[in-house]
């Protein structure tokens, strides 16, 4: 029997075998499981999973089931089939358990699931620590302002979240269309005013060089010259590119910095969702 054979038996026999424990002997195949998630078995723990689920008599067991089947797609890269069985978990449905609860806020946040992200945290408890964090997360992915009730003094005691807070709260406004008036007036200022000091420097040194290459044509061979004409031509192509270079380097550093904020929020609920389900 060649390879295929072989692995397509074995799922056969473990489904079988899966299905047997969790009709027969629950606490036996409660330790079985537990066997799988120690191994990091993600295929078989989905294989188990879903043998027992029709067994569920309310809508919690089968939610929860859902709900770490979805974890087990996503530790193995399969995000469609994550994304569709997060949709499956009823939308009126609160885990009371905090750590299931754990676990759908940070599948929904790494799924990017933001309207079904807003609308639960809208009916979860928020006392607890784990969903003013979200609140306050979900806050800065939606580019909002933050609710001041959710940032108190315990949730700024996490390292990670009071960084993210303030770079969130501090990042600094620049205006693109001042950089871009300032580089009108001067070239390269509105590069300074970014914080681009090289760039700066680099363009307020072309555009010298390009005006004075112009203004030299001006004096040797007057307006109506060839040389005069390709010299301005030359100049306003890098004076006009300096300008629009400010505005949009503005807006670019604003851009990079939010997403590298969205970045480690994504990146915080991922190692969360392996503390949860390993």
């Amino acid at each position: 029997m060649n390879r295929r054979c072989i692995n397509l038996v074995n799922s056969f026999s473990f489904l079988f075998f899966a299905t047997a424990l969790a009709q027969n002997n629950l606490d036996y195949s409660s330790a079985f499981f537990t066997y799988l998630k120690q191994q990091n078995l993600y295929t078989e723990q989905i294989a188990y999973l879903t043998a027992i689920q029709p067994k569920c008599e309310n809508f919690i067991c089968s939610d929860t089931i859902s709900l770490t089947k979805a974890s087990c797609f996503y530790a193995i890269n399969d995000t469609s089939t994550c994304s569709l069985l997060i949709d499956s978990v009823k939308n009126t449905t609160v885990f009371s358990d905090a750590k299931y609860n754990n676990i759908y806020v940070s599948l929904l946040f790494l799924q990017k699931k933001i309207p079904r992200l807003k609308k639960y945290l809208a009916i979860v408890d928020s006392t607890k620590l784990f969903n003013r964090q979200a609140k306050v997360f979900l806050s800065i992915l939606q580019r909002k302002k933050i609710d001041p009730t959710y940032n108190d003094s315990l949730l700024l005691n996490d390292y990670q979240t009071q960084q993210i807070l303030n770079r969130y709260s501090t990042q600094k406004n620049k205006s693109p269309w001042l950089a871009g008036l300032l580089s009108g007036v001067v070239p390269g200022l509105g590069k300074l005013y970014i914080g681009y000091k090289l760039q700066a420097l680099s363009a307020f040194t072309t555009n010298i060089l390009m005006g004075s290459q112009m203004t030299e044509a001006i004096i040797k061979s007057g307006f109506k010259s060839f040389h005069f004409i390709y010299t301005c031509s030359l100049f306003s192509v890098f004076y006009i590119a300096n300008i629009t270079g400010s505005i949009l380097a503005v807006k670019k550093k604003k851009r990079d910095h939010l997403n590298q904020l969205n970045d480690e929020i994504i990146s915080y609920y991922n190692r969360c969702l392996n503390s949860y389900t390993n």
